[in-house]
């Protein structure tokens, strides 16, 4: 291959930097780097590039309506997604859209030189683990959101929490205990009868350092415990008020405290006991992280992100990323 302009879209900057110098190894790419989708269309059409690198979960416009657009814009650029999202439904729509390939963010040393080779060859491409991966894999969603601030985690979880309720489930929800009056404030402010689903038992709303008390033995995370823990207050959560079985997803932050307090690793097993837990039951869980807690240690960002089925950012309390 040579003079091979390749277009990045990445919204995280860490990851952006990763992929753009394994790319800088081919002194045959021309590349060019942008940080959300309606700038990946726009530079696209300026450029023609030969390929574009797309994450899914960009702001202001989405990998997959980005994909789409690119079609119409520059119909003989090759897409190869480069995505955290595991899920094989996102995988299978992203192809869809026009994608002739997708590597997992945590196999880009392996897999991104090859992909872009074959995908610039008209061949397609997919992280082997990706194809190898079960359906029901993806029951079970263990997910990583990363928020701007205070106010933007907040509205996360108010979103995750109303959904959840709309659908039937119980929520259980773990939350620092300076967010749960702002929590509460966002889902009266989105038609939730606080006092009724409390009540009921439909949103058990519990603080991050009391769940924590009950779990962490000398600063690190007691599998028993929290097994045992979680898991009582899963079974409980399972029965409606009049004792009819329904679903349970939980959100929050206790990980994260143990992150904001420089207890990195003792925050990532946190999260993989928290996995062999929930996957027990059957449950669905979303963690959120505030972007200041995250960047204090990005070197270990890779590793939190591996106990998770998918990671997306939020830059504002009404777009999502």
């Amino acid at each position: 291959m040579s003079n091979r302009n390749i277009l990045v879209a990445e919204d995280y900057e860490p990851f952006r930097r990763i992929i753009c110098q394994l790319l800088q190894q081919r002194p045959e790419f021309a590349v060019t780097e942008v940080s959300d989708g309606l700038q990946a269309v726009r530079m696209a059409r300026e450029l023609q590039p030969d390929l574009v690198l797309l994450d899914v979960g960009l702001p202001k416009l989405n990998g997959i309506e980005a994909a789409h657009e690119l079609r119409k814009i520059a119909p003989h650029t090759s897409v190869l997604f480069v995505s955290q999202n595991t899920s094989s439904d996102v995988i299978g729509e992203a192809l869809r859209a026009g994608a002739r390939g997708y590597v997992q963010k945590l196999r880009l040393h392996r897999d991104l030189l090859s992909a872009i080779e074959a995908v610039l060859r008209g061949e397609q491409f997919v992280s082997a683990e990706l194809q190898l991966r079960d359906a029901t894999e993806d029951c079970i969603r263990h997910e990583l959101l990363v928020c701007l601030d205070d106010a933007v985690l907040v509205d996360g979880l108010a979103r995750f929490i109303v959904a959840a309720l709309n659908s039937g489930s119980a929520v259980i929800a773990v939350v620092f205990e300076s967010h749960r009056d702002s929590l509460l404030c966002a889902l009266r402010g989105k038609d939730v009868e606080i006092n009724y689903v409390l009540r009921r038992g439909d949103l058990v709303l519990l603080g991050s350092f009391d769940v924590l008390a009950r779990i962490i033995v000398n600063d690190w995370p007691d599998a028993t415990l929290l097994s045992k823990t979680i898991g009582d207050l899963i079974g409980k959560a399972a029965k409606d008020a009049i004792g009819r079985p329904r679903r349970v997803v939980t959100c929050g932050e206790c990980a994260p405290v143990l992150w904001e307090h420089g207890k990195v690793e003792a925050a990532i097993q946190f999260e993989h006991l928290w996995n062999e837990v929930t996957r027990k039951y059957g449950v669905d869980t979303l963690c959120v992280y505030r972007w200041t807690q995250v960047s204090r240690f990005q070197e270990y960002f890779k590793e939190l992100c591996v106990e998770h089925t998918a990671v997306f950012h939020r830059f504002s309390a009404t777009t999502e990323a």
